[in-house]
């Protein structure tokens, strides 16, 4: 590196887009030791299932697993093979503890490439949250030398990497999410266009669907970057990303009491 922290080649530019492709290939490679069809915990079998019911055209939060009518007695009197954290008994349903909008998302790939198909999605995410990482550092005018390290901090030396080639819904709300809040930090100093405030607000509600603690997140940062942006004359902005997020919430509270009650 010279002086400036930068590093002195013309070929510089290519650094952190060498880190990106590390991290992504880092993913796919721990994918290729994924075994069919074993998942690491409960939550993931159920989501499987789930996926695959949809797939099948059958939209709904409850299990329904086939098996024998002597079978189905014994799971009335208390020895359904799944319990709770994972699915829940109520009104006669064995309903999934885990959202359904992940397993949703997942079933077109399910059944457009098979076991494979549940790691396109999140394994897309990392890709879609190093583009715009990439994009907010040249925007802020980083030089390649610091976002190359921000680059390989986040793939590959965190846990999303591994999410990516996991059957988890951990990174692709962080994807959601980090749309909304990079918009936040880039209106801070430069104005943003309505519609893309408003999408991106949308991005980070609909994390929310993927992982409810992401409700939180968004609430968090639209506190603390609501005085920042006023004081920067951006407060315009700041609305039209708070609206995205009502957007997004509004059907999430309207499916969960339809689906949920």
């Amino acid at each position: 590196m010279n002086s400036n922290g930068a590093f002195p080649s013309r070929s510089a530019a290519l650094v952190p887009l060498a880190a990106v492709a590390s991290g992504l290939a880092f993913s796919l490679a721990l994918q290729l030791v994924v075994r069919e069809p074993v998942f690491y915990s409960g939550d993931g079998g159920v989501k499987f299932l789930l996926t695959r019911q949809i797939a099948s055209g059958r939209g709904s939060p409850d299990l329904a697993l086939p098996a024998e009518p002597w079978v189905r007695e014994l799971w009335d009197r208390g020895y359904y093979p799944l319990r709770p954290p994972f699915v829940y008994a109520s009104g006669g349903r064995h309903v999934a503890g885990q959202p359904i909008a992940f397993p949703a998302a997942s079933a077109p790939f399910w059944r457009l490439l098979g076991y494979r198909g549940l790691y396109v999605l999140p394994w897309l995410s990392l890709v879609a949250i190093a583009i715009r990482m990439h994009r907010l550092s040249r925007r802020f005018g980083l030089g390649a030398s610091a976002e190359s390290l921000a680059q390989s901090g986040w793939l590959l030396a965190s846990f999303l990497p591994l999410y990516g080639a996991t059957f988890w819904e951990h990174l692709p709300a962080t994807a959601l999410a980090f749309l909304g809040l990079a918009t936040l930090v880039e209106a801070m100093r430069y104005p943003v266009g309505a519609p893309r405030a408003v999408v991106s607000g949308i991005g980070l509600g609909l994390g929310a669907w993927l992982r409810p603690e992401i409700l939180v997140l968004a609430a968090a940062a639209l506190v603390v970057s609501a005085p920042i942006l006023a004081r920067g004359r951006r407060l315009r902005t700041w609305l039209e990303v708070a609206a995205g997020v009502g957007l997004a919430l509004a059907p999430f509270v309207a499916a969960n009491l339809a689906l949920y009650g």
